[in-house]
């Protein structure tokens, strides 16, 4: 568990979407470590299944240097496939085997707070500010916290742009 407010002995698990639904031990090795007593967090991604889903709505997916150029639409599908059906995935796998996790992403509590990181990329934020205590109170309270890759458009935001962003660099 976590004391004060130190996140220096949490362990970061960058969990892949090729993982999900694969054969390996991640998540019981998550739930081992739990159990243990060790402070876990969990980012995901979920590329795959978000151009699954992209394409299921007749988008196409256009990719820059490597990352995926993420308009509107896109950004509604990424949002909603990676705050919601991977998140809640990976959180029921976990609970599944034993251990306990709360889903969440980059916006919730202001956790991730970023800006464009490339106006040719669309909505592809760089993190900017990261407020740690939605996860400290998750990990206090003995929860791992699955956290989704999409932030908070907090700087320099025009006031016409969505308020959300996708951080595909750590998908």
């Amino acid at each position: 568990m976590v004391r004060g407010n130190k996140l220096d002995k949490v362990i970061v698990v960058k969990l892949g979407g090729a993982t999900l639904g694969s054969h390996d031990t991640t998540i019981e090795d998550i739930v081992y470590l739990q159990k243990q007593g060790r402070p876990l967090v969990i980012v995901h991604g979920g590329a795959n299944l978000v151009t699954e889903w992209l394409a299921k709505q007749g988008i196409s997916s256009r990719f820059v240097q490597g990352e995926r150029v993420t308009d509107e639409a896109t950004l509604e599908v990424v949002t909603s496939v990676l705050a919601g059906l991977v998140n809640k995935e990976i959180v029921a796998a976990i609970i599944a085997a034993g251990g306990q996790a709360v889903g969440i992403s980059g916006a919730d509590g202001a956790l991730i707070q970023g800006r464009i990181k490339d106006k040719e990329l669309g909505y592809v934020g760089a993190v900017v500010k990261v407020n740690p205590a939605p996860l400290l109170a998750l990990l206090q309270s003995g929860f791992v916290p699955v956290v989704a890759p999409v932030s908070l458009h907090s700087f320099d935001k025009p006031d016409t742009a969505r308020r959300l962003l996708t951080l595909m660099a750590i998908m």
